[in-house]
């Protein structure tokens, strides 16, 4: 092992700092957790190497708090690359907007709220509708 901190995962959620501390400072003295709570991790670094080394191999894959503990040195944080994190109307349009204020679909009728294709001419339209009719057809909504 190249360093003195560990990743601590798959931890109980009601873990708290303290049943970290409790648990790891057996194998050596602990300069710092670094615990999420609700996540289930944390990171906990030891004085030197030798105590990290010991935790590692007598905590990983051990029962703890009914869980089976993950222990493993920790690695730095890589570095991010930039660009869009994807999902649905993030940074950019939403559909074929043709200059009205909420566009959802393909207006091309001068509509106000369109959330589907509608080339008719209404208000709210929220299917499929082409013929202009405001959704009582018994095609149903699409």
């Amino acid at each position: 092992m190249s360093n003195n901190k560990l990743y601590v995962g798959n931890l109980n959620y009601s873990t708290t700092k303290e049943d970290l501390m409790t648990l790891c400072s057996q194998f050596g003295p602990v300069v710092e957790i670094k615990h999420f709570e609700n996540k289930g991790f944390a990171f906990v670094e030891f004085e030197n190497e030798e105590a990290a080394e010991q935790a590692k191999a007598a905590l990983d894959h051990q029962e703890f708090m009914g869980r089976n503990l993950r222990v493993d040195e920790a690695q730095p944080p890589q570095k991010r690359e930039g660009g869009s994190r994807g999902g649905w109307g993030r940074g950019g349009e939403r559909g074929n907007d043709r200059g009205n204020d909420r566009n959802w679909g393909n207006d091309r009728g001068g509509n106000d709220r369109n959330w589907g294709n509608n080339r008719g001419g209404n208000d709210s339209n929220w299917g499929n509708d082409r013929n202009g009719n405001r959704g009582g057809n018994d095609r149903g909504c699409y």
